[in-house]
């Protein structure tokens, strides 16, 4: 059994996950009271192979056979960066961000309204909650091919309470004819969770484990980053998936997600080109003269196509928000440091095409989040800074009004 010395300064020692859609991320953190940012110690990302994707069950083996292998990495190195740090002692949380699409985020939107006026209660939110819960779930059911017994609750957040066209920070007490209630729900398949509670047992069983959708903390760190950015568009793009969530008046109104990413496109390259899947990558990592050097002219037409189509694919996303207006202009980007370049041309043309204007589009960086350095993971970087902001929050403070049902 490993033994490990209590910190010894205030603060949280705790192991962060980021499961992606293609790969596994881990850091080891320090997160010490009083600091601006967490110290990771440690950290490592596995990747899942460029394979064919010929079924979700195949897809959803490797990814767990990449948490394995993640965490027999941890054992190895994780512990041993561990014992050598002056101050971080016993690991004493697990925090899992599930990306797309092995998360589901779903927002969902509930109205109550009297003719007389009534007086708020927590009661009351809370009903309206389960309401926006059960909406939620039914969605995600409709969406995919999964029954409730297939999926496991991960996120169940009120987001934002308005009144009298107010948001309420506090809502016991207040009169109103009527309440809107933005509640998020997100889910995750039931078989990965399962996967990480079994790795959670036998490397670190004394550790709690909490599990969040990608997105949602996405959104939540954006807001301490960028206060001031009341109506934006985040998007994230992982191997197998591309995500956006729509922020208006700072609450997450809406989340959508196609199961189409990096990998997606480099399997079509592959596909219509006869390169191999790794070198088709290599376009998408800044390699086109390399790689269309290799192609005859209808191949090139062929490989032209495959950009395109994912171009209208983020297009129908981005007009399918919820409302009848145009995504906001201010988008945020989270993709890999490598392909980032190629992803952000993308997403710009997809924007114009949806919506006819020129957009912003601001890439998550390291600098950007403000992270003590040793990693530039930003997935695992936006993870360790939730950590951060909510292992250290005022306890009077209301993250999103706190309620979860």
């Amino acid at each position: 059994m490993l033994l490990f010395h209590k910190n010894k300064k205030p603060g949280y020692t705790a192991l962060i996950v980021d499961v992606g859609s293609g790969s596994v991320g881990l850091a080891l953190i320090f997160s010490p009271a009083g600091e601006t940012a967490p110290e990771v110690l440690w950290s490592y990302r596995e990747y899942s192979l460029i394979k064919d994707a010929d079924t979700t069950m195949r897809t959803l083996r490797e990814i767990n056979t990449t948490i394995v292998n993640a965490f027999l990495k941890f054992g190895s190195d994780g512990f041993k960066a561990l014992r050598e740090h002056p101050d971080a002692g016993l690991i004493t949380e697990i925090q899992v961000a599930i990306s797309a699409p092995w998360s589901y985020t779903v927002t969902k939107t509930v109205h109550y309204t009297e003719e007389t006026p009534f007086t708020l209660s927590e009661t009351l939110v809370e009903e309206l909650a389960n309401a926006a819960s059960k909406k939620a779930l039914t969605a995600v059911i409709q969406q995919t091919l999964l029954s409730s017994s297939g999926l496991i609750t991960i996120d169940n957040q009120t987001v934002g309470v308005l009144a009298n066209d107010y948001a309420l920070d506090s809502y016991d007490g207040i009169k109103t004819k009527d309440v809107t209630l933005f509640h998020l729900t997100a889910v995750s398949v039931a078989r990965l969770i399962e996967t990480l509670e079994e790795v959670h047992t036998k490397v670190i069983p004394r550790a709690s484990l909490t599990t969040h959708s990608f997105m949602y903390i996405f959104y939540h760190v954006l807001k301490h980053l960028a206060p001031d950015t009341t109506e934006c568009c985040l998007i994230d793009i992982t191997n197998e998936a591309t995500e956006i969530g729509i922020v208006r008046d700072n609450l997450l109104r809406h989340t959508s997600h196609v199961s189409y990413g990096a990998f997606t496109i480099a399997r079509e390259i592959a596909a219509v080109t006869g390169l191999p899947k790794e070198e088709a990558y290599a376009f998408l990592r800044g390699g086109s003269t390399f790689v269309l050097s290799k192609l005859s002219t209808k191949q090139q037409i062929e490989l032209e196509a495959i950009i395109s189509a994912y171009q209208m694919k983020i297009a129908e996303l981005f007009k399918e928000t919820g409302d009848t207006l145009a995504i906001p202009k201010a988008i945020y980007l989270h993709r890999d440091a490598d392909s980032e370049p190629f992803f952000l041309e993308q997403i710009a043309a997809a924007a114009t095409k949806a919506t006819g204007m020129i957009h912003t589009i601001q890439p998550i960086t390291a600098e950007l989040i403000g992270s003590k350095k040793h990693s530039n993971d930003t997935a695992i970087l936006l993870s360790t800074a939730y950590f951060h902001q909510e292992a250290h929050k005022p306890h009077d403070e209301s993250t999103d009004m706190a309620l979860s049902v």
